[in-house]
């Protein structure tokens, strides 16, 4: 009877002098964390073990073939001849693409080279 009465007054003095439970933002921010994982995967259980909608089978007669654009493997010759032809296009498309407005002309260029042409020997004959 003693040690059950010495017991029960040391559980009450343990209780009346324990520190007080720390409190830190960490510790709040885990648990809302962990509750929110909880969340989720019940909600992912519950969706994952409900019953699945019952869809009528797809008719074969609405099915419709693959069409592939190319062969898997086309020959080297086969190749060259379509990329020469983009190219060919590609070229044309280039050739006869508008210029741009401040683009210099051939005649300007022409011109150009006179006057650079004509400096330098100016500048070679007071040299001499």
């Amino acid at each position: 009877m003693f040690l059950i009465k010495w017991i029960r007054e040391w559980k009450q003095m343990k209780q009346e002098f324990a520190p007080e439970p720390h409190h830190c933002e960490n510790c709040d921010t885990l648990r809302i964390q962990v509750e929110q994982l909880r969340l989720d995967n019940k909600t992912l259980l519950n969706r994952l073990l409900d019953k699945p909608i019952e869809r009528e089978p797809a008719s074969p007669e609405n099915f419709q073939p693959i069409r592939t654009s190319a062969a898997r493997h086309t020959p080297w010759s086969v190749r060259r001849q379509m990329l020469e032809t983009e190219d060919r296009e590609t070229a044309k498309l280039l050739k006869n693409a508008p210029k741009p407005a401040d683009a210099v002309s051939d005649e300007e260029v022409k011109e150009l080279e006179k006057e650079v042409g004509i400096a330098a020997a100016e500048r070679e004959s007071q040299a001499s």
